[in-house]
């Protein structure tokens, strides 16, 4: 899906520098995949 977002362009060139990916579309997907695991399994602590 085609989206467009405002983000930083230090930040994502930081992630891609970090990552040493040099594409936007995979640096960010991954991330983003990361964030939401990150929250569901905060989200499933909370609940116990």
């Amino acid at each position: 899906m085609r989206t467009t977002l405002n983000i930083s362009d230090d930040l994502i060139a930081e992630l891609m520098k970090l990552s040493g990916i040099s594409s936007k579309t995979r640096a960010i997907e991954p991330a983003l995949s990361d964030f939401v695991r990150k929250l569901k399994r905060k989200n499933k602590m909370l609940l116990w």
